[in-house]
């Protein structure tokens, strides 16, 4: 089964939806593709509330009511259950289930349980403490049980399967009520309270209808449980929100609006009323930025300090050469050059994801390019060291480690088919996988690579495939994979018993297996007894060690599998120019100014240095520098500003500035309310380093509770919206 999706308004995913070929986030869009959310968590569970004059409230949820009072100290509260199966009409056992379009997911058996949500002072956290409980026994044959979840075609019409526990056993049970965590909703604290109504005296099940507790506030982290006062609201849909969010609102003239803590690491770098020059990249390379590049963006180019001259990436400043910078001007002779990098995911790619862990990714998710800001004035700027007091070695080193990843993602699938409920989760989780394609139980999948100049004086290369499970039923082994290179035999084998449905299969292989031209991982999938085993094949990856030999007059290399680091002496053979540049990557990145040319053609090169495993190198001629792909002046309009303030937000790009201006000025004339019109790149900008991310997106909000109070209440997202960030499929 595909599964297409979308992105809602706070970067999250709705599955099983068509997808379109958008590539960002906000793209071809009229108001029929609006999304519109309430700033915040909004829950409408609750459907009436009572407040008597005395200062307590009643609020009647789905599954009870709770009644809250507020003595300043904490709540007294009591609670009606609702009898579940008496309530509700059970579906049949998971056994009994025959119709044959029905799709049945079980689940992990749990008795039900419910939440809910109480305002407490910012500064304080909870305390439950029971004080009184009326319970009656449950019978054996009580279909209470939640036992799994059915749906027939369209995964959103689902429907809860119940057994009873006769038919289950002893299943754990949580505490009757329990604080299951904390969230912020417009500036107030709340506490996520679970009800767990099913309870065990000894052997009998018992069901608590009627509870008397007590939530007392205690002081976290230091901060002081003074209550404050609470802004009045002009907005009485946000009041109805509320209202029924939080089971004790009726108290809330009581506690205090707090602007939203939380970890701000992505404007600290940004020069604020200056400019700067946003560059993309995407491939790996040496990078140069020439005068004429600047002046055809900056008005007075010729008046920059070049010693001024800063490069960040991803708010990090990154070390760079800039020619021609001792006479503090900068001109047409000089230029800046750095060593840059495309999009590689910030997480180890070769992990298996645990828990709540999103799946690691080879390349960033949302786009393939890197951005690198240029800017200028004020402070010296971070530059490159030198390799030229390097002494001379004779310890030679003649090759390096090669890697070359093989990947096409063809379709995004998730990978454990057994959980309906992580499946709809709408975030990225890690079974979310975009991969290539499905290797069924008896069948092989071929990962083709290419490989030149083999070195063939270290007796191994290295291989991996990477891909993920899904099993029906579950069985075990779950998976039984085979791992070859070309016509081996089996180098590594997995038969699991059911741990995790991820699999990174990965071996050494004989060097003499490798062939200088094209080469073949394969991965076998063998039988199991489940009537399902599918997986899904996501990459394959070959590091083998090659010659120094330059390819295009470009050179990439690394040593990773260097067994006595120290002064070396570097060779690099196959180039047809003998004017070249050399960089270093490392944690002090340095140009490498002690190179030596031999000719005839082809050239040679060499310089000494200190190596360790970690070491990068990037070489290339004076003919195949590269430019970057985009460059474009930006200023940062600052929406971290405090002074800002809005209680409606529209987001949207500068294609829809014009109708996106004329629908909040009609939405502040009609309803009275300030409005401001935001362009989403300069959220990307300022929250992003540039990225197209949802993550920033959902930053911006957070910083806006920081702005002039009243905080906003509404959060309008004009655009379109996609998983497909890259154009994968293209219909």
């Amino acid at each position: 089964m595909n599964y297409f999706v979308e992105m809602n308004s706070f970067g999250s995913k709705i599955k099983n939806r068509p997808m379109n070929d958008s590539q960002y986030l906000l793209k071809r869009v009229g108001f029929k593709h609006i999304l519109f959310a309430f700033l915040g968590l909004i829950v409408g569970v609750g459907t009436a509330r009572a407040q008597n004059r005395s200062g307590s409230t009643n609020q009647l949820y789905e599954w009870g009511t709770v009644g809250a009072v507020n003595d300043g100290g904490g709540l007294s509260i009591s609670l009606t259950v609702f009898d579940h199966y008496k309530n509700s009409s059970p579906t049949m056992p998971v056994a009994s289930r025959t119709v044959p379009t029905v799709r049945v997911v079980p689940a992990h058996g749990s008795f039900p349980k419910y939440t809910f949500f109480v305002a407490l002072p910012p500064g304080s956290d909870i305390r439950v403490r029971i004080l009184n409980s009326q319970s009656t026994a449950v019978g054996p044959e009580a279909p209470l049980i939640v036992a799994g979840y059915q749906y027939a075609g369209d995964s959103t019409s689902i429907s809860t399967i119940y057994q009873t526990p006769a038919q289950v056993g002893l299943l754990p049970v949580q505490p009757l009520l329990k604080v299951e965590g904390y969230e912020w909703y417009r500036g107030y604290k709340l506490a996520r309270i679970a009800l767990s109504p099913y309870q065990r005296q000894g052997l009998d099940l018992r069901f608590s209808s009627k509870i008397d507790a007590r939530l007392d506030f205690e002081a976290a982290s230091g901060l002081s449980r003074a209550f404050g006062t609470r802004q009045k609201s002009p907005d009485p849909h946000f009041d109805a929100v509320l209202n029924r969010l939080v089971a004790n609102a009726g108290e809330l003239s009581s506690i205090a609006t707090t602007k939203l803590l939380f970890s701000d690491t992505t404007g600290s770098w940004i020069p604020i009323g200056n400019p700067a020059i946003k560059m993309g990249v995407s491939v790996d390379g040496i990078y140069r930025v020439t005068f004429q590049d600047l002046q055809s963006l900056v008005v007075g180019a010729s008046q920059i300090d070049p010693t001024t001259f800063h490069l960040f990436n991803r708010g990090k400043e990154i070390p760079i050469y800039v020619a021609g910078e001792n006479d503090n001007q900068f001109s047409a002779v000089d230029y800046i050059e750095f060593c840059g990098l495309r999009n590689y995911g910030l997480k180890d790619y070769r992990s298996i994801p645990s828990g709540n862990q999103e799946y690691p990714e080879y390349l960033d998710r949302y786009t393939d390019t890197s951005f690198y800001w240029l800017t200028w004035g004020g402070t010296k700027g971070l530059r490159m060291d030198s390799t030229s007091l390097v002494p001379a070695s004779t310890d030679t080193l003649s090759w390096y480690t090669e890697k070359v990843h093989v990947e096409q993602n063809t379709m995004l699938q998730f990978a454990d088919a057994n959980d309906l409920v992580v499946r709809q989760d709408p975030r990225w989780t890690a079974g979310d996988i975009w991969g290539w394609d499905w290797l069924y139980a008896g069948g092989v999948f071929d990962a083709v690579f290419a490989a030149s100049d083999i070195y063939t004086g270290f007796p191994t290369a290295r291989i991996y495939a990477r891909g993920a499970s899904v099993t029906w039923p579950n069985g075990t082994p779950s998976y039984r994979v085979r791992l070859r290179l070309n016509s081996s035999d089996t180098l590594q084998k997995i038969d699991d018993s059911g741990q995790t449905p991820q699999i990174l299969a990965q071996s050494d292989a004989p060097i003499a297996f490798l062939t200088n031209g094209t080469n073949i991982i394969h991965l076998h999938s063998l039988a199991t007894p489940s009537s399902v085993n599918a997986i899904w094949f996501d990459w394959a990856e070959a590091e083998y060690p090659r010659k120094l030999v330059a390819t295009g007059d470009t050179l990439i290399f690394a040593f990773p599998w260097l067994l006595s680091p120290g002064l070396k002496k570097i060779s690099i053979s196959g180039l047809t120019n003998s004017n070249v540049i050399i960089y270093k990557l490392t944690s002090r990145s340095k140009r490498v100014t002690n190179a030596a040319i031999v000719g005839p053609l082809p050239f040679n090169v060499t310089f000494a240095d200190t190596v360790s495993p970690g070491d990068r190198y990037m070489l290339c001629s004076n003919v195949t520098l590269r430019s970057p792909q985009s460059m474009s002046l930006k200023s940062f309009v600052n929406l971290r500003d405090q002074s800002r303030g809005a209680d409606y937000i529209l987001i949207t790009s500068k294609r829809f500035q014009s109708i996106a201006n004329s629908y909040t000025t009609f939405m502040a004339s009609t309803y009275s309310m300030r409005t401001t019109v935001v362009d989403v790149e300069n959220i990307f900008n300022e929250f992003g380093y540039g990225y197209p991310t949802s993550e920033s997106i959902r930053d911006f909000l957070k910083a806006t509770t920081q702005w002039q109070a009243p905080m906003p209440s509404y959060i309008f997202l004009v655009g379109d919206g996609t998983y497909d960030y890259k154009n994968y499929v293209t219909n």
